[in-house]
C-alpha cells in the first residue's frame, strides 16, 4: 500500500469519527437523557421524548448538506471539514455542562434542542464532504472500492466509541450515579478527541473546486434523477441501520426486558463486527461491483428481518442475541460499505458534493432520524413488537426496483 492510499485510508477512517461519536452518544443515552431533560413520570414516555428530539436534530442535516455542499464547491472540501469540526465539538462539550430539567425547567430542554440542532447541521456537511473527498481522490486507484468503504467505516468507528463509552458507564456506575452526574462524561470525552482529529486533518491538502474548471455549469443540472435513486437506497439503509445500531439497546432493554448492561454489551460487540463487515463489502464491491453487492444485500435484508425480530423475542442467552444482531448486521453492511461508491458514481464532478450531501442527509433526516422515535412510540401504544420488521421491509420493497437497475459505472 503506497503513501497516497494510506493517506486516503486515514482520511476515510478518521475524518467523520469525532462527529459521529458525539452525535451517537445522545442516542445511546436517550433513556437517561429523557429522564433528565423532560418532565415525565414514565421512563418509556421519556425515552420517546428524547428520541423525538433526536429526530429533530436530524432535520437540520439537509440544511447543513445544502450549505456545505454549495460552499464546498467554492472553498474546498477540506475547509468544510474544518468548519464542521468546530460546529460539532463545541455543542458537545456544552451538552455535558447543561443543567437538567429539575434545575432549570423547560429552558434546559430548549438549550439541549438548540445544541442538538447545531450538531445536526454540522453532521450534514461532515460525512458527505469526507466521502466525496475520498471518492474523487481514489478514482485512479485500484483499491477505490475499499477506500470508499473506509469513508463509511469512519462514522461506524465513532458509533463504536459511543457505544463503548455508554457500555462502560453502565458497568462502572449505578443508575443513580449515572443520573446524578456520570452521564456527562461521554460528552466531555469529546474534548481530547477534537484535538486528535484536528491534528490528523492537517494532512488534508486543498482540493481544486470542480466549479473552477467548469464555472458555467450549475451544480443543480442533471441532479434530479440520480438524487432520487440515491435517496431511495439510503432511506432503506437508514431505516435498517438506525434500528440495528442506535435503537437496538433501547428495544432490548425497554421492550424485551433484556438487562440494560447486556443490551449495550451486545450492541458494542455488533458494532465491532460492523467495521469488518463494511470493509468486506468494499472488497466484494472491488471484485464484483457495488451494484451486485447492494442488490444481494437488499434481498437478504428483506428475507431475514422478520425472523430476526422474532428471534430476539425468544432469545434465551446473550450468545443468541449477539448472533442474531451479527447476522442482520452482515447484510446491512453490504449496503453501508458500498453506498459511498454508489453515490459517487451517480453524480458528475460539478454536482457530486451537493448530490452526495443531499443523497445522504435527506433520507437520514426524514427516515433514519425518526426511526427510533417512531418504533418506540408504536410499540408503546400498540404493543406490536414486530413493527420494526415491517417498517424496514416497507423501505426495502421501495429500494428493490432501484437496486435491480443499478449499473456498475453510474446511473440506472
Amino acid at each position: 500500500m503506497d503513501a497516497r492510499t494510506r493517506h486516503l485510508l486515514k482520511i476515510g477512517l478518521l475524518a467523520s469519527t469525532l462527529e459521529w461519536y458525539e452525535f451517537s452518544v445522545y442516542g445511546f443515552l436517550a433513556g437517561t437523557l429523557g429522564q433528565l431533560f423532560f418532565k415525565s413520570t414514565s421512563k418509556t414516555v421519556a425515552l420517546i421524548q428524547a428520541f423525538a428530539l433526536f429526530a429533530l436534530s436530524y432535520l437540520a442535516r439537509p440544511l447543513g448538506s445544502l450549505f456545505f455542499g454549495l460552499i464546498g464547491n467554492r472553498i474546498g472540501r477540506n475547509q468544510v471539514l474544518k468548519i464542521s469540526l468546530l460546529l460539532m465539538s463545541i455543542p458537545t462539550v456544552l451538552i455535558g455542562c447543561l443543567p437538567t430539567y429539575e434545575q432549570m425547567g423547560s429552558l434546559a430542554t430548549l438549550a439541549l434542542l438548540c445544541l442538538r440542532l447545531i450538531q445536526g447541521f454540522a453532521t450534514g456537511g461532515e460525512l458527505p464532504a469526507s466521502a466525496c473527498y475520498v471518492f474523487e481522490e481514489s478514482l485512479p486507484d485500484s483499491n477505490k472500492s475499499l477506500l470508499c468503504s473506509s469513508a463509511a467505516v469512519g462514522p461506524l468507528i465513532g458509533l463504536l466509541f459511543g457505544s463503548l463509552a455508554t457500555s462502560l458507564l453502565s458497568f462502572y456506575f449505578t443508575q443513580e450515579t449515572l443520573l446524578a452526574w456520570a452521564w456527562r462524561l461521554p460528552f466531555w470525552f469529546g474534548i481530547p478527541l477534537t484535538f486528535v482529529i484536528a491534528y490528523l486533518r492537517r494532512a488534508i491538502p486543498q482540493m481544486p473546486s470542480p466549479q473552477r474548471t467548469d464555472s458555467k455549469r450549475s451544480p443543480w443540472k442533471g441532479l434530479k434523477i440520480p438524487l432520487l435513486q440515491g435517496i431511495v437506497i439510503i432511506a432503506f439503509l437508514s431505516s435498517a441501520f438506525n434500528t440495528l445500531a442506535i435503537w437496538m439497546p433501547a428495544y432490548l432493554s425497554y421492550f424485551l426486558e433484556v438487562p440494560y448492561r447486556l443490551a449495550h454489551f451486545t450492541n458494542t460487540l455488533t458494532l465491532c463486527a460492523v467495521v469488518a463487515f463494511c470493509f468486506m463489502a468494499g472488497k466484494l464491491s472491488q471484485h464484483y461491483g457495488h451494484h451486485k453487492v447492494i442488490l444481494i444485500s437488499t434481498v437478504a435484508i428483506l428475507l431475514s428481518v422478520y425472523p430476526f425480530f422474532k428471534g430476539l423475542q425468544t432469545a434465551t442467552s446473550w450468545g443468541v442475541l449477539l448472533g442474531l444482531q451479527l447476522g442482520l448486521a452482515l447484510f446491512v453492511c453490504g449496503i453501508n460499505g458500498t453506498y459511498v461508491e454508489m453515490l459517487g458514481k451517480l453524480f458528475t464532478p460539478v454536482n457530486r458534493l451537493l448530490g452526495m450531501s443531499l443523497g445522504v442527509t435527506l433520507p437520514s433526516a426524514l427516515i433514519g432520524g425518526i426511526t427510533p422515535m417512531l418504533c418506540s412510540y408504536v410499540i408503546h401504544k400498540t404493543g406490536w413488537l414486530m413493527f420494526p420488521a415491517f417498517y424496514i421491509m416497507a423501505f426495502g420493497l421501495l429500494a428493490l426496483p432501484v437496486a435491480l437497475r443499478l449499473k456498475k459505472h453510474g446511473s440506472v
